[in-house]
């Protein structure tokens, strides 16, 4: 029976054209986690008895589009951390150029030019943070240790955690609206942030509106109440904590989610 006939092969035809257009689709969107399953599909595929004869490219097509999402997942990822200045958002950068050496490694195993790989590592190694001191809001105070943010636990799986929960944050900063003015913070947690740059300083206990953005989250906008509890007037420092649910959950679930491209 000709190959055309057999309603099998016809079927596995059909099955790995739509696979190969779906995988090209999730490729441009920068989504690896798809792109990684549906290319294992295809291979799967192409190992059955009946699998079309004149398909087998459909592998190599799989793997070069694959290869191509890698790159371009990488150099979106480099790109995001070059925008990040020396010195500042240390966390994510950190976290960014960890994810592209793991993605590097795939890139890797699916055949990537050696000179892109190459590339890619002078460019990481270039980007990667210098050890900086920590950041002390005000004297005499808790210091925060900046640490090493992997992959895994930036993951918005770990945020529940204790340890995540009692972090200081000192990059990257939030922009904070407070009646109509943007303020900078000096750094964050999950119970409230230290803000910079006042002229006057507000009361202790003084209960404030504010509007919450992150450059690096576009999609980010939190509207909460916040209450001053302490000041630093020689300094224009001012700490506030959220009067109720805090929105910061929510921002590094973004921060993530724009890092990843989930």
């Amino acid at each position: 029976m000709p190959e055309d006939d057999d309603p099998i092969r016809s079927q596995l035809r059909q099955a790995t054209e739509t696979l190969l257009e779906t995988l090209d689709t999730f490729a441009s969107s920068g989504r690896l986690d798809r792109v990684e399953q549906l290319a294992n599909r295809i291979d799967e595929l192409s190992s059955l008895r009946n699998f079309p004869a004149e398909l087998r490219k459909a592998v190599d097509v799989s793997s070069k589009i694959m290869r191509n999402a890698y790159k371009q997942k990488i150099t979106d990822l480099i790109d995001l951390a070059a925008s990040m200045a020396t010195g500042s958002d240390i966390e994510v950068k950190t976290a960014i150029l960890n994810l592209i050496n793991e993605i590097l490694v795939k890139a890797q195993n699916v055949g990537t030019d050696a000179k892109f790989i190459d590339d890619v590592k002078c460019r990481v190694a270039r980007h990667r943070p210098a050890q900086s001191l920590p950041d002390a809001p005000f004297e005499n105070c808790s210091v925060f240790s900046a640490v090493e943010i992997s992959r895994e636990t930036f993951a918005p799986k770990t945020m529940p955690d204790q340890d995540w929960r009692t972090r200081r944050f000192n990059k990257p900063p939030l922009t904070v609206a407070l009646l109509g003015k943007p303020y900078q913070t000096r750094n964050w947690t999950e119970r409230g942030f230290v803000l910079t740059d006042f002229a006057q300083v507000p009361p202790l206990g003084a209960k404030l509106h504010a509007e919450l953005r992150c450059d690096i989250a576009p999609d980010f906008l939190a509207k909460c109440w916040i209450r001053v509890t302490r000041c630093d007037p020689a300094h224009h420092l001012v700490a506030v904590e959220f009067e109720n649910a805090s929105p910061i959950g929510s921002l590094i679930e973004q921060i993530t989610a724009t890092a990843l491209n989930i």
